[in-house]
């Protein structure tokens, strides 16, 4: 019997673990999740009217989720809740998801997004009833109209993980055709059918993982 084998088994036990330790440590790569939340301001312009006059102010809350695909290109998906006047077209949820493209240093990096997505209204912006809504009943259908996000990303990398975000937006709603009928005495007419470009900026702060 040869005495050398388990002294050869157990230094194999023993360096083994370092030799793998030591390759993961070399494979490390940068994190390439991101997960945060969000303060967003902007203007939604002539929401049921073509009268560019008209729009309302929307300020909310969001949350974002990011994933680097490529060292220039992430997918970044972004979903905000804006509290909204119930009288009026009620509270609003937007969702996004699409590509921020640029450039990243060690302490920040500039970039441009283009992510298609939605605005869903609690009460159609044109005054659309509820189906089944009784006469002279103010409950209003809800409505989900298809939006693009364009516009311009600012990132500041800390030490600790952390990415404080500025967002500058063009968004643009499209308004769906629909029939609309304000009392059973009158004929429905019909609301809607246009495009409109709107401003929103925000800033928030994702976590790096």
């Amino acid at each position: 019997m040869d005495t050398r084998s388990p002294l050869v088994w157990l230094l194999l036990l023993l360096v083994l673990p370092r030799i793998a330790q030591a390759q993961g440590l070399g494979q490390k790569t940068d994190p390439k999740f991101e997960l945060g939340g969000l303060f967003t301001y902007g203007k939604l312009r002539e929401i049921g009217s073509t009268d560019s006059g008209t729009g309302t102010d929307v300020g909310g809350l969001g949350v974002r989720f990011g994933y680097r695909i490529f060292r220039h290109l992430d997918l970044d998906t972004e979903f905000n809740f804006l509290p909204g006047n119930s009288a009026t077209s009620g509270n609003h949820v937007q969702g996004f998801a699409g590509a921020k493209v640029g450039k990243r240093w060690t302490k920040g990096g500039v970039f441009l997004k283009v992510r298609p997505g939605f605005i869903r209204f609690s009460r159609d912006p044109f005054g659309v009833g509820k189906p089944g809504a009784v006469f002279l009943s103010h409950d209003r259908a809800a409505s989900t109209e298809p939006a693009l996000d364009l516009g311009g990303v600012v990132e500041y990398y800390t030490s600790r993980g952390f990415i404080l975000r500025f967002d500058l937006g063009y968004d643009l709603v499209h308004y769906a055709r629909r029939d609309v009928r304000s009392s059973p005495a009158l004929p429905s007419f019909e609301a809607g059918g246009f495009t409109t470009h709107n401003w929103q900026g925000s800033v928030g702060v994702n976590f790096r993982f």
